[in-house]
């Protein structure tokens, strides 16, 4: 299971790295694939710590990796109102 948990962590750090930079160079205009997207990698980093691996720096850094868009968005949204 710690294997599976890594990998699976890591998925979400790929995500959230890949997302964040796509995000704030404005390579894709869509705000609802962002958004699906950075829940995909929120659901990812959720399972991940719920396997309790060794190292749930992964897990954690994914999770906040992937939080950061979808608090971009929010305030994008309430902003633009």
């Amino acid at each position: 299971m710690k294997a599976y948990s890594q990998i699976i962590g890591l998925s979400s750090l790929i995500i959230g790295c890949s997302l964040n930079v796509v995000l704030f160079t404005s390579l894709i205009n869509s705000m609802i694939a962002v958004i699906l997207l950075a829940v995909m990698g929120v659901v990812l980093a959720a399972f991940s710590l719920s396997l309790k691996p060794e190292k749930k720096w992964i897990g954690i850094a994914g999770l906040v990796l992937n939080l950061i868009p979808l608090a971009y968005m929010a305030i994008l949204f309430v902003g633009l109102g």
